[in-house]
């Protein structure tokens, strides 16, 4: 019994250890925001020791501050997300403001408390427009969740919304060699030095320099993209950093399911890009899911989940112009992919000093493609991605002076790479029939 004690106590020691010096040494992009902001009277004289609440209005995290000789307040490593600013003051009346937090920014209210009772409120509206801060140097893009639902991606993949941004480019990636569907460019540098982050964690296969794992858009709740000028949140980067926001859940149950397809009847095919073999190129693309999250515990633990299917197969064309008799190995090949994305996140919140979440994602699935541009079926192999990562944090946060948050992050990634008879199953075969117009080609997918 002794031994077992021991054992757990060195066990919890060691993982505190190691959030420590994770926190101390690690260079990941902070995927928290911060409020700074100073209270004035009607005259505009500050006021020092007045009291100010911060509460997201999901999740019922709460912190409290008092302002500080100058009138002013910190409240930082705040997760993105809504948030409700109440400021109190002995012979004022009670200010309420409504601020949102983004990744990676700093939110400057102003609050002017009026003459009266306490029990009295002013709830004020503030203008949304967009403006300069003077203290903030870098240059980045956050996209939000509400941006998100409302654009249509073509192939719900999380990446594509870094071209939103200008400077930034998004291209496709060769799933058959490796298991990133895109690549992101920021500034016109290799897409291999963007550093690319989901809450803090580094998501870079060391190999390629592109994403190990790929997420379902109803995971992001923010989507930051650093270009110039990066300050010490980005991280170790040469080029530019994307920064990925999983959902958190709320106090309310909210959630969703969806399914989205698209095939080749339902797309113009541009002609300058057609092959005389295959004018008119099959494809299916069938995505299937859904999302979910509510409390557990409310206002003390929420929790947020989504599953996604993706089900697609496209045809690719092997044509050999060098040599005629290489024509009769001409071939149009179907290239199906098959993927599941899942994804489960708990949010606990401590105290008003100490908050942790836990996150567990899975990326899972397997394609039958060529590894490079117009390669015979016979080359082309299965390329099966297992990645999974586990992520804890714990953020705190003490008087003035809050703690660098800590992370400890588990990925894994399996790759198998076979060249197997399992292309048998997944050719497209080609039939001539003779019409009244001349020949026509017909495509029938196994």
């Amino acid at each position: 019994m002794k031994h077992s004690v021991s054992r757990l106590l060195s066990l919890v020691f060691t993982i505190f250890l190691m959030l420590a010096v994770v926190s101390i040494v690690s260079f990941s992009q902070v995927p928290t925001g911060a409020i700074r902001g100073g209270v004035a009277d009607p005259s505009k004289a500050v006021i020092a020791g007045a009291t100010v609440v911060v509460r997201n209005r999901a999740t019922g995290f709460e912190r409290t501050v008092s302002t500080d000789s100058d009138g002013e307040f910190v409240v930082s490593n705040l997760p993105p997300g809504e948030y409700e600013l109440k400021v109190t003051m002995k012979g004022f009346k009670s200010s309420l403001s409504a601020v949102t937090v983004q990744v990676g920014d700093t939110v400057h209210p102003e609050i002017a408390l009026q003459i009266g009772e306490t029990s009295e409120t002013v709830v004020v509206s503030r203008d949304t427009a967009a403006v300069v801060n003077p203290s903030d140097f870098k240059v980045d893009g956050v996209i939000s969740r509400q941006k998100i639902d409302g654009l249509p991606l073509n192939g719900r993949n999380f990446l594509q919304l870094a071209s939103l941004e200008p400077g930034v480019k998004v291209s496709t990636g060769n799933p058959g060699e490796y298991n990133n569907l895109f690549n992101v460019s920021i500034g016109g540098g290799d897409s291999s030095l963007t550093r690319l982050t989901v809450d803090g964690g580094n998501i870079v296969d060391p190999v390629t320099g592109s994403a190990a794992q790929n997420f379902s858009v109803e995971t992001v709740q923010e989507f930051q993209i650093s270009s110039f000028n990066f300050d010490l949140s980005t991280g170790v980067t040469s080029v530019g950093a994307v920064n990925i926001i999983s959902r958190t859940g709320s106090n309310d149950f909210h959630g969703n399911a969806f399914i989205y397809y698209r095939d080749n009847n339902m797309a113009a095919y541009p002609t300058l890009n057609r092959v005389p073999n295959d004018p008119d190129p099959f494809f299916r693309r069938l995505q299937a899911g859904f999302s979910l999250g509510g409390p557990i515990i409310k206002d003390k633990l929420v929790w947020f989940t989504n599953l996604e299917r993706l089900n697609q197969t496209s045809a690719y064309s092997t044509i050999h112009t060098g040599v005629p008799v290489f024509s009769q190995f001409d071939a149009v090949t179907s290239s199906p992919y098959r993927g599941w994305l899942y994804n489960l996140r708990l949010d606990y919140t401590i105290n008003s000093k100490h908050s942790t979440f836990l996150r567990y994602s899975s990326d899972t699935n397997q394609v039958f493609a060529p590894v490079s541009q117009n390669v015979l079926p016979s080359n082309w192999r299965t390329n099966k991605n297992n990645v999974y990562q586990a992520q804890a944090g714990w953020t705190a946060f003490v008087a003035l002076q809050p703690r660098q948050p800590a992370y400890l992050q588990l990925p894994v990634h399996r790759q198998q790479e076979s060249d197997s008879d399992e292309r048998r199953l997944c050719r497209l075969y080609r039939t001539w029939r003779a019409t009244d117009q001349g020949q026509q080609q017909q495509f029938h997918h196994w």
